[in-house]
């Protein structure tokens, strides 16, 4: 058989058993679309891959499996329902009727710190400081309100939004989340999201920990100035921005060493695995970062 016969037998069984799932019901194209959406790039280094190799064998399953990836999630989907469980994140179109969940949440006499956990499935993230409640936050969602829980007592404070499991997802750019923060407490962060679009602005934010998990993301994160702050990242493929200021003293300590000629251009020394200022030791304010980026453009900006 000629390889082209083979490929075009394969595109056409492969479309067509994504024609026949969807008609029938088996699972939900908008979450294939997202699949698709966040990781076309993945097809170029496919076909890329299968040009390097054509004519040998190995090509073939190269190609297959990359086709497996991207419907990876509809025939989950379908495996779900067979074995009768319901609880999974459905993807509807924009078009679908967004709510708003609001909150803003006083801060109570004697909170000096508080921790935020933020956990969502994917869209837009924004988080600010410079408000004069513990918490203010506008939550998009679909069907169920995100899971919300404020906790102060004494001298600490713990806030909680997560996406609930059983809402659904928008395929056009996802949620709208926005959370804006006390200038005058002491916060450790917490962010887990999927595939996601953060601005992070933390300029007017006292910051003690910043933890971030991402997906397919594109990040920007601005420190603030005159503190000592810990950050652990963590990303895909994505595209992050570091914003730091001169006077804070900088660690950035990683093992990918395709980041060593962005951080060497940076200024910063090297020491093993761990990249620094000259006034790490010496400055009055600090920042550490543990950074574990897939395949990432970083900028560092001072």
């Amino acid at each position: 058989m000629k390889p082209s016969r083979l490929w075009d037998g394969v595109i056409l069984v492969v479309l067509g058993v994504y024609l026949l799932g969807v008609n029938q019901g088996w699972f939900d194209s908008g979450t294939i679309l997202l699949v698709a959406r966040n990781f076309w790039p993945v097809l170029l280094m496919v076909l890329g891959a299968s040009l390097i190799l054509k004519g040998k064998g190995p090509s073939f399953w190269v190609v297959l499996l990359a086709f497996v990836v991207v419907f990876a999630s509809g025939t989950l989907n379908i495996a779900a329902r067979w074995l009768g469980f319901n609880q999974h994140v459905r993807v509807l179109p924009r078009s679908a009727a967004v709510s708003q969940f609001y909150r803003e949440i006083p801060k109570q006499q004697g909170v000096e710190e508080a921790s935020v956990d933020i956990s969502f499935s994917a869209g837009r993230l924004t988080i600010s400081g410079g408000h004069s409640a513990l918490v203010q936050a506008r939550l998009d969602f679909i069907e169920r309100q995100p899971e919300w829980n404020v906790v102060q007592s004494g001298t600490k404070a713990a806030i909680t939004a997560k996406q609930s499991s059983s809402d659904s997802t928008p395929i056009d750019g996802g949620y709208d989340w926005s959370f804006e923060l006390s200038h005058d407490t002491t916060y450790d962060i917490h962010v887990k999201a999927g595939a996601c679009s953060a601005d992070i602005d933390l300029s007017r934010v006292r910051l003690r920990l910043l933890e971030l998990s991402t997906g397919a993301s594109s990040v920007k994160i601005k420190f603030p100035e005159e503190q000592h702050m810990k950050a652990n990242i963590s990303t895909g493929a994505a595209s992050l921005e570091l914003i730091v200021p001169r006077s804070v003293g900088l660690r950035i300590n990683t093992t990918n060493a395709l980041l060593r000629p962005t951080l060497e251009r940076q200024g910063l020394r090297r020491d093993g695995d761990s990249y620094y200022s000259e006034d790490f030791n010496t400055s009055g304010s600090k920042l550490e970062i543990d950074l574990a980026a897939g395949v990432s453009s970083v900028r560092i900006s001072r």
